[in-house]
């Protein structure tokens, strides 16, 4: 007999339901620890484990995180079990908030030579996309919000580099899943019936998610992915670049130009996986490495710890203490600025766009950004009230406000081996459930993600990798490793800095890091309006102290407190593995209580 898989739900569902469905959901899953002031419920909560031989930590999903850890029972690599999951996971979604067409980005350590990788499979934009300032937003149906897809090719050359295993022996159990179906949840029946215009405008689509009378899934349901499990097979047999040239790839290109995209087989043709070198700091005794260039996210964790060094000398990071907590929140947003606002075409300079700025632009080139005289050259400028829009005018897009870097639309997984390899993947569609177009192409959901992104794509150019701020990152001491790392949601940055200062600086495991207090993204409205002063910092009601609050608002840093159900969409949700002298591992995931992460081991 097959069993039926639960469906279960990942952050972006949450995110969009609405409270309702979130009360309505919320059942304990793994650690009650909570912080002080936290409102069962509603907060984030964690799953943790300790371990001695290997790891899978996954910010949802924990039935793919099982798949992670029998793939590492099975003498598989942390590559493979990463590989593993994050397939599992985009099963499990449904295509929902991530998808085989959607980005992979790894950090990868082999345990052999020392060496750290850095490999990036994001989007890139169209060849053919000439005015992608003209691209319609979220919410109108446009093909020309489909960038080229990368994470099939991200899969297939983290495989072919660090694989052990047969892909096909990693790809069967999701084919298994998706053949044999999934409960839906009153979650996800929720979700079907807020998104039921977007999944009704194609009919192979609507053919997905309704039953044999046409009508919407309901709880009880069973969800069933046959196109999918079939597109899978394939992959399995021809090897992923069944992705990019021949049938679904022309199939893809089809349906992308029925929506009046211009995505074409020379897009999918030409497409590379980048492999480069890490960014990499240093940090208080540390060696840090992150994601590399052309991705922004580990340009700016650099750019963080090298300005924390730089505005508290000699000491460690106290978030407990209010001029310490007014630092960490000015340096949170300082990197959103320059990472929305300066071009990446080259990793050394920023291409020249017509700005006046642009030699002022050119100091906020990403190498340049990731260097220690960066840091000491700018920490000046935060004692200033309008230091935001006076770096935007620095920048050449006076008031420009940032956009989201990355959405809750993602995973991250952690995975550890044996042989202590260690693998940080995180992956993405990034952009609204299913989109605005609703596009499935042999089941695989196809996302719009260039829907809210034009002026990033109008910097990179055509035919380029668009940058992101995903931040995959490692921490070593003496050459050996302390905490591997990856974050998803809109507060991805926001949560990967301040879990990196309580670990490396207040010497915490991620179980005991996660029950600290954390605040969430900025506020944009004072910069959006051009009026001076900073823009506030939100933080969820309840988590810090009053007291602690007041001080930092009474040296200008203004505060939101946002109830724990606003707060749910400022999050950063993070996977941490810590590694003790001893080679006991310490592994810890934060998510929502009804939408569990897990971590499991041995």
């Amino acid at each position: 007999m097959r069993t039926w898989h639960r469906w279960v739900p990942g952050v972006v569902m949450v995110l969009s339901v609405g409270s309702a469905a979130i009360q309505a959901a919320q059942t304990p899953h793994g650690s009650s620890d909570q912080a002080p002031g936290h409102r069962a419920g509603h907060q984030p909560t964690s799953d943790s484990g300790e371990f001695s031989r290997c790891v899978v930590a996954g910010t949802t999903s924990p039935e793919s995180v099982k798949i992670g850890l029998e793939v590492l029972q099975n003498a598989g690599s942390a590559a493979d079990a990463a590989i593993a999951t994050s397939i599992a996971q985009i099963v499990h979604a449904g295509g929902a908030w991530n998808s085989f067409a959607g980005i992979f980005m790894m950090l990868y350590y082999d345990a052999q030579s020392g060496q750290t990788h850095s490999l990036n499979a994001g989007y890139n934009t169209v060849l053919a996309e000439d005015d992608s300032l003209s691209i319609p937003v979220a919410g109108t149906p446009s093909g020309r919000a489909t960038l080229v897809p990368g994470f099939m090719a991200g899969v297939g050359a983290a495989h072919a580099r660090f694989g052990r295993l047969p892909l096909a022996d990693l790809i069967r159990p999701s084919v298994d899943i998706a053949e044999g179906g999934l409960v839906i949840t009153p979650i996800f029946e929720a979700v079907i019936a807020m998104r039921v215009d977007v999944l009704r405008r194609r009919d192979q689509t609507w053919r997905i998610f309704s039953d044999s009378h046409g009508r919407p899934l309901r709880a009880g349901d069973l969800f069933r992915q046959e196109d999918l499990a079939r597109t899978l097979r394939a992959v399995s047999t021809d090897g992923v670049r069944a992705m990019y040239v021949g049938d679904w790839a022309e199939s893809l290109v089809e349906a992308v130009g029925s929506e009046g995209g211009h995505l074409s087989l020379e897009d999918l043709r030409r497409y590379e996986v980048i492999w480069s070198d890490p960014v990499r700091t240093t940090y208080r005794g540390h060696e840090v490495a992150a994601i590399g260039l052309p991705e922004l996210g580990g340009v700016q964790l650099a750019e963080a710890l090298n300005l924390c060094e730089a505005m508290m000398p000699g000491r460690a990071v106290d978030p407990s203490s209010p001029r310490d907590l007014f630092s960490l929140m000015q340096i949170a947003r300082f990197g959103y600025l320059p990472s929305a606002m300066v071009p990446t075409v080259t990793a050394e300079e920023p291409a020249v766009d017509g700005h006046a700025q642009a030699v002022g632009r050119a100091a906020f080139c990403p190498r340049r950004r990731a260097g220690k005289e960066h840091a000491s050259r700018h920490v000046e400028r935060f004692a200033k009230e309008d230091w935001e829009r006076t770096l935007t005018l620095e920048l050449g897009r006076p008031n420009e406000v940032p956009s989201p870097d990355a959405s809750g639309h993602s995973d991250a997984v952690v995975a550890v081996d044996s042989l202590g390899n260690i693998a940080v993947v995180v992956h993405s569609s990034n952009n609204n459930l299913w989109g605005s177009t609703g596009i499935f192409v042999g089941g695989v959901s196809i996302p719009d993600s260039a829907n809210f992104q034009q002026q990033r794509a109008l910097l990179t150019g055509p035919g380029r990798r668009l940058p992101n701020a995903s931040n995959p990152a490692m921490a070593f001491r003496d050459g050996r490793p302390i905490l591997a790392c990856g974050a998803i949601g809109s507060g991805l940055n926001e949560a990967t800095l301040q879990n990196m200062i309580n670990v490396l600086d207040l010497g915490l495991d991620p179980a005991a890091s996660l029950r600290r207090p954390a605040f969430l993204t900025p506020d944009w409205s004072t910069l959006m309006a051009n009026r001076p002063g900073r823009n506030a910092q939100q933080v969820t009601d309840g988590d810090f102290p009053a007291d602690l609050l007041d001080q930092v608002r009474a040296m200008g840093q203004p505060v939101i407190e946002l109830s724990p159900t606003e707060a749910i969409g400022s999050h950063g949700y993070w996977a941490g593995v810590w590694f003790g002298p001893d080679r006991r591992m310490r592994a810890g995931v934060s998510t929502l209580i009804s939408v569990p992460g897990a971590v499991a081991g041995e």
